[in-house]
């Protein structure tokens, strides 16, 4: 029998973006409950806060940046509904999964 040969797989990525500061906090909390003893088969996830601006902005950002298989834009409901239609259509079509919470943080 020969010496036995580890595969190894390379694991996915994931980008919460977030709109501020205080959803920038709220999410590396709800990361270090929830994520802290992740096997390897679930993805490594990575927090980053956002420049603000727009909805549509802030998805469009999200998308620049690389080296990610997977992002979410976290977003607060108190957006006009013209400006959150734009994002989750911009979202919708880069594969963004979008998070929009009510109340506000």
């Amino acid at each position: 029998m020969g010496p036995r040969i580890k595969t190894r797989v390379a694991r996915s990525t994931a980008l919460m973006y977030c709109e501020g500061e205080h959803d920038l906090i709220f999410v590396r909390l709800l990361k270090s409950y929830y994520a802290s003893d992740d096997p390897p088969s679930r993805p490594r996830i990575t927090v980053r806060k956002g420049r603000g601006g727009s909805a549509f902005g802030l998805v469009e950002d999200a998308t620049r940046l690389e080296g990610f298989d997977r992002r979410l834009v976290k977003l607060d409901n108190d957006r006009d509904s013209k400006e959150i239609a734009k994002a989750e259509a911009i979202a919708k079509k880069r594969g963004i999964i979008l998070a929009i919470t009510t109340p506000c943080l």
